[in-house]
């Protein structure tokens, strides 16, 4: 319930919002960048957090606002990023919070990045670290229903694939805030150590069973 609460709504809203800023600013020099984008960016919120402490053009893009719209100075489109979605101008920040495990084709949303991202530009994302769950084969992995599951290694094979290359991953509680660049050269992908989570998984629900 908490974690479905959407930023700046609510006391908790806001809690998360605060925790988010705080590490995103960690990794992120704001006057570095002049064109910003947030994907899924619900009704803006950290948009307009952002738009008060520097930057100058923002734009959203949340396919389930009602219409596309410039509204406080937000360029906001009713669009889903994918491959096949060019926006008008390259980007030098673009980051989403809490997104991409939702997403089903992150080849789709990787290659969208890349397109609309400029030459320097930076990739900044937030999703759940499930490697304890993995290693303790925690029967709660699913209850969120996510489609992505994503570990710091695995994140990393994954941007490589694409053509990024990891700057910095700052674990915050079971969270990881990635930062990464566009890279020209090929980048080495290490081979990612295996988790036997069915295994624990059945071994878990045979005690729950016992019990």
């Amino acid at each position: 319930a908490q974690l479905s609460t959407s930023m700046g709504v609510g006391n908790w809203g806001k809690e998360r919002g605060r925790i988010f800023l705080d590490t995103f600013f960690q990794m992120v020099d704001l006057s570095a960048h002049n064109t910003i984008l947030e994907i899924g960016c619900d009704d803006g919120y950290l948009l307009r957090q952002l738009k008060q402490r520097g930057g100058k053009d923002f734009i959203g893009i949340e396919p389930s606002i009602a219409k596309s719209q410039e509204l406080d100075g937000i360029h906001f489109y009713k669009e889903f990023a994918n491959e096949d979605l060019k926006l008008p101008h390259l980007c030098d920040l673009i980051y989403a919070v809490g997104v991409f495990e939702h997403i089903e084709d992150m080849n789709s949303m990787l290659s969208f990045c890349k397109k609309n991202l400029s030459k320097e530009g930076k990739l900044f994302f937030l999703v759940p670290n499930v490697q304890k769950q993995l290693e303790d084969g925690d029967p709660a992995l699913f209850i969120h229903q996510h489609i992505q599951y994503f570990t710091e290694d695995s994140a990393r094979s994954l941007l490589a694939r694409h053509g990024f290359v990891v700057k910095s991953i700052i674990k915050v509680r079971d969270e990881l805030n990635v930062l990464a660049t566009l890279s020209e050269e090929k980048i080495s992908m290490e081979d990612i150590s295996s988790v036997p989570y069915q295994q624990r998984l059945e071994h878990v629900l045979e005690k729950t069973q016992e019990l």
